[in-house]
């Protein structure tokens, strides 16, 4: 098919509406392979850079079907993994649909479902769990016709039970309408498309890749004192329009706050503060004027807030994904990225080195899709009982022979079944299972089973004329805060609600519960280079230079750049694994347990160990760790960490095989070791 045939293969009304309308003069060559590409039935995985087109390349050939089909019911699901991101594709397709004549339904949930009898949308744009919880609806007719399914950013969801939550959904329609629905997910960060491809597609899946063109990105690296942020900041970004990532809730409202003195129209945007501030913000920076917005991750996917001049990184990055997602809001129609990375130790330069070393070289993460969903599978297991009424033991394995669940063993899933007889989620009639006594729970709070994110308690925060302002941790117990980049005195709190005014004193951010984000396995793998003496294959500042110097002075002369090191120095015994903190507590406790050498020390970098050891019995240990089974080093594995309310929905054992399994990925932490070869530096 020529460019030309492309283009006319397209409906009349799309052609003209993409002409006259949208004003497009040609069609982007991502949105060009795909309409070659596709066809009913067949799964796409489009990989292209952010604002390269990608959505577009999606919804064009799939509203050419439905035109051509002249279709008037649900046809086709976007899903993504935010309601902002959902709002705003949203707010995109109105400018399409209405001269197409076709309706859009958005449902999340600050828009629940709700629907006219004389609405008759073609597509409906949701979220992981308010999919669920159309699809578990007494009158689930909504999703009776669906053919198509478009997954944003899919990077953000297969590595989680959200993704898995997608295939089970889908699974489920497919098993109700008797037909299969085409799949086409969007990304512009998977280090291992046909791994994902295969994960969520079935059908003759094709993966579209759109090469990074090559842009002059301007980085900007600064090793600096904390205390020289703000002046940092104020010099370069007066007057401009950016966004500041910093790592945490509790940085970024520090910075917003110290900002908001420095600089005029400074925002602070975070998942604490209520989606009508969280929208407001994006609204004022659609407007096209000079703004600062200070962020954690919840601007760094694709939310559209109009062309920004600059990114600024401050500290580490957790991941390349993650480095390259941020780079890519800037620079998006015009001009080239410009990126300020501003970092405050010599480690975490070396960390933000190795991300943009990774980077330039176009080297991704991985995405390790879930292999043992037992959480949501114990709540897919509850939501059917709890719909049907009466449900047998063939309709409940039933779900386990379709994706997401066919690595989870028979066994397993009568476990499961048990452990919800015994703690009363379900009853016996017969051979039937039925809703048990636990069952008025989820009658009074039904999102119980929809969601499998694992939030903490928190209490809305609320002024005193009633306005929403965000959320604070239950326990935190400060009555001055600050939340939104402003004080914050409470004048009450219960249960229910923390009521404030607005304070002029000194406050300090919430206690907010998280844990920490370690660093990739490949930005570790960066460090190790570094570390051991290659050169970035760009040009680095002074202080950026000695920064490095700095770090490699921690580590002995002869390091491996692609290996685990192992340094003997009287009775200590130090393998440098750049493994990761977690991994590297894993191996040291099996050392430890097993061979009887106590660990000293342990960090992102390296294991210390106390006592005399050969090297001959160093190898065999290492010959032992390389046929080690994942039963075996995960008992080394340290407790999962509190599931809440899915302590009582899922057997011990079910909890400990997902944690050792999808949460430390101690399956990947062999491969890798078995992978890896290991010298000695004496």
């Amino acid at each position: 098919m020529t460019e030309e045939e492309i283009y006319s293969s397209l409906h009349p009304s799309l052609r003209f509406v993409l002409s006259s309308w949208l004003k497009w003069e040609d069609l982007r060559n991502i949105q060009k392979k795909t309409i070659r590409t596709f066809k009913p039935g067949r799964d796409l995985l489009i990989i292209s850079p952010t604002a390269g087109g990608k959505s577009e390349a999606a919804f064009i050939p799939v509203l050419d079907n439905i035109l051509k089909h002249e279709d008037h019911n649900p046809v086709c699901l976007y899903i993504a993994p935010q309601k902002a991101l959902i709002n705003d594709m949203a707010e995109r397709l109105l400018h399409l649909f209405p001269p197409l004549h076709l309706d859009l339904l958005v449902c999340h949930g600050d828009a629940p479902f709700h629907k006219d009898d004389s609405e008759s949308p073609v597509l409906i744009l949701t979220t992981p769990e308010s999919l669920m919880v159309l699809l578990y609806r007494k009158d689930s007719s909504l999703l009776s016709s669906i053919r198509f399914c478009i997954i944003d950013e899919l990077h953000a969801l297969a590595g989680s039970e959200r993704g898995s939550q997608i295939l089970a959904a889908l699974s489920r329609i497919e098993e109700k309408t008797k037909s299969r629905i085409t799949r086409i997910g969007l990304s512009a960060t998977i280090g291992n498309p046909d791994t994902i491809l295969a994960w969520f597609g079935d059908n003759e899946p094709v993966l579209i890749c759109e090469e990074r063109e090559p842009r002059n990105h301007e980085f900007h690296l600064h090793s600096c004192d904390p205390f020289y942020i703000p002046q940092i900041i104020s010099k370069n970004l007066a007057g401009k329009r950016s966004l500041i990532f910093t790592g945490s809730r509790k940085k970024t409202e520090t910075l917003g706050f110290i900002l908001k003195k420095v600089l005029p129209s400074v925002f602070v945007h975070h998942s604490s503060l209520s989606s009508d501030i969280r929208r407001n913000i994006e609204y004022i920076a659609r407007k096209g004027l000079p703004f600062t917005i200070v962020c954690t991750s919840t601007l760094e996917l694709g939310i559209d807030i109009g062309d920004l001049d600059i990114v600024v990184q401050i500290g580490p990055p957790s991941g390349v994904s993650s480095f390259l997602q941020r780079l890519g809001r800037t620079g998006r129609r015009n001009g080239n990225p410009v990126m300020y990375c501003l970092t405050t130790s010599p480690e975490d330069t070396c960390i933000t080195v190795s991300a943009l070393m990774n980077a330039m070289s176009g080297m991704v993460e991985p995405v390790i899709p879930v292999r043992y969903p037992y959480h949501l599978l114990t709540r897919e297991i509850l939501l059917c009982v709890f719909a049907s009424k009466r449900v047998s033991m063939v309709k409940i394995e039933s779900m386990i022979r379709k994706k997401p669940y066919l690595s989870i063993k028979n066994t397993k899933m009568k476990e499961i079944i048990s452990h919800l007889l015994q703690n009363g989620w379900l009853s016996k009639d017969g051979d039937l299972f039925i809703p048990g006594p636990e069952y008025e729970r989820f009658i009074k709070k039904p999102g119980l089973l929809f969601s499998v994110i694992r939030d903490t308690q928190a209490l809305p925060v609320i002024t005193n004329e009633g306005d929403e302002i965000g959320f604070i941790q239950m326990k935190s117990g400060k009555n001055r805060f600050l939340l939104g980049g402003f004080s914050w005195e409470s004048t009450l709190q219960d249960n229910k609600n923390v009521v404030v005014q607005s304070s002029t004193a000194v406050a300090n951010p919430p206690a907010w519960s998280g844990s920490p984000v370690e660093e990739s396995h490949l930005i570790l793998s960066g460090i190790r280079t570094l570390v051991a003496g290659c050169s970035p294959p760009f040009d680095i500042p002074e202080p950026i230079q000695k920064d490095l110097d700095t770090f490699r002075g921690n580590f002995p002369e002869g390091l491996s750049s692609d290996a685990i090191s192992i340094y003997l120095h009287k009775n200590q015994i130090t393998i440098y694994t750049f493994f990761g903190k977690t991994w590297n507590r894993i191996l040291s406790t099996y050392l430890t347990k097993n061979l009887g050498y106590p660990c000293r020390d342990v960090n992102s970098y390296q294991i210390i160990l106390s006592g005399e050891i050969s090297r001959k019995s160093l190898e065999e240990m290492f010959s032992t760790i390389r046929k080690i089974s994942v039963k075996d080093l995960a008992e080394s594995a340290a407790p999962p960490s509190t599931y809440g309310k899915d302590l009582e929905l899922l057997p011990q054992s079910c909890i400990r095989e997902q944690w050792c399994v999808d949460d430390l990925h101690i399956p990947h932490l062999i491969h890798v070791i078995q992978d890896i070869d290991v010298v000695y530096l004496n």
